[in-house]
């Protein structure tokens, strides 16, 4: 699973501009066709075909149960963690090799550690390579295991691990072309110190609800796992209507370290046949600093001047905790396109070091940019000091 991806595009796209020359603006108009994208409020959604489970080691075995429903082939990737023990990486015999598994299916069909199966044989070990472990989001090193069951049968496939040297081994199991999915995400994306944190989640089985427990836990990026949290499914917690398959919990006092969150989310249960199902999902958002913030209702417009001197005038409150350098963006768009972007028109930025305190922002767009039509205003402060978004605002502006 890949739960950093969304995080780096995001500060990356926040911090990409240099700074200005103290206090200077900047403005400009979108080349022809260009969009802004509408603000993305929550974390993308992501799917989950997959549960993930990590396995302690004792003595450096391990036995782990793999539910699965029976539809579509079954694949599990195994991966090791931590370093072989020295008699391993030297080559004493007595260690054994650095990795055996067994699979045991449900109705007795066995691929032991010295069998790989041929390309069609119902049960078969191979390379992880082989179909792009780059793409799995998997840290896949010398010492791990692919193995593939064809038609599985539903119920539990018994994995026996033997890994020396190993604390733990890393068991991910994907059901490719089961119709039970779990989707996942977060908001805000932008999470100012705080404010509280909502944490969604859907499990549908071939688009219809299907019952099951789901949990969570957060962890800032290098950090511990906080407490595992319920989400839940019955109309009283954001979550649509009771049933429906949507679930979510909203925590409130979260007391985070600046920067990336991830969100490790684990559902179980059983389908519409009986058999048990597991999947993990994956979710985050950016835990903000709050060096400062926009004051709610200070992003204001109006129109000044006449003929070509005309302009649209922005402004704004920043309340500044931590003083460094800022940089307000005043991004102007047309009519919503059927996609939720608009047209792009015109852009000013103002970047300068502001002071703890509330400083007065203010931005002038030329009308000759803005054209004839509606016209939405989306206004951003950043951080560059430190960065991070420090506030945001959208306005639409009267004609």
């Amino acid at each position: 699973m890949k739960t950093r991806t969304f995080i780096s595009t995001l500060l990356a796209t926040l911090v990409a501009a240099a700074p200005l020359a103290g206090g200077e603006v900047a403005v400009g108009r979108f080349a022809p066709g260009e969009t802004v994208a509408p603000f993305a409020a929550a974390s993308p959604e992501a799917d989950s075909r997959t549960f993930v489970k990590t396995a302690l080691l004792d003595g450096g075995r391990a036995v782990v149960d793999l539910p699965a429903t029976g539809t579509g082939t079954l694949l599990v990737w195994v991966l090791p963690a931590g370093e072989p023990d020295a008699a391993l990486r030297a080559g004493d015999g007595a260690a054994g090799r650095e990795l055996e598994t067994r699979l045991t299916t449900p109705a007795g069909r066995v691929l032991g550690p010295d069998a790989d199966g041929g390309r069609a044989d119902a049960v078969r070990r191979f390379r992880i390579e082989e179909f792009g472990a780059e793409e799995l989001g998997l840290a896949v090193g010398a010492r791990q295991e692919a193995l593939r069951v064809l038609a599985p049968e539903p119920g539990l496939h018994r994995l026996e691990l033997s890994a020396p040297g190993a604390a733990a081994v890393t068991v991910a199991v994907a059901e490719l072309d089961s119709p039970i999915v779990l989707t996942t995400w977060a908001a805000p994306l932008s999470r100012q110190p705080g404010e509280p944190v909502t944490l969604y989640a859907r499990l549908l089985d071939g688009g219809n609800p299907v019952s099951g427990v789901i949990s969570a836990r957060i962890a800032p990026q290098g950090g511990s796992a906080g407490e595992v949290v319920t989400l839940f499914d019955d109309g009283l917690h954001g979550d649509g209507d009771a049933g429906d398959g949507h679930f979510a919990v909203t925590l409130e006092g979260l007391d985070l370290p600046a920067g990336p969150v991830e969100i490790r989310v684990e559902a179980e249960g059983r389908d519409g046949h009986g058999s048990a199902f597991a999947r993990t999902g994956a979710a985050g958002f950016v835990s903000e600093r709050g060096s400062a913030r926009l004051l709610p209702g200070s992003v204001r417009s109006e129109w000044l001047g006449e003929g070509d001197l005309r302009v649209l005038r922005v402004t704004a409150t920043a309340a500044v905790r931590e003083g460094g350098d800022f940089r307000l963006d005043v991004l102007a768009a047309g009519a919503p396109l059927a996609d939720g972007s608009r047209p792009g028109l015109a852009w000013a930025e103002r970047t300068g070091d502001l002071r703890a305190g509330h400083e007065e922002l203010v931005v002038d767009l030329p009308a000759a940019l803005l054209g004839d039509g509606p016209v939405s205003l989306d206004v951003r402060l950043l951080g560059l000091s430190r960065p991070g978004v420090a506030g945001r605002a959208t306005l639409d502006v009267a004609r």
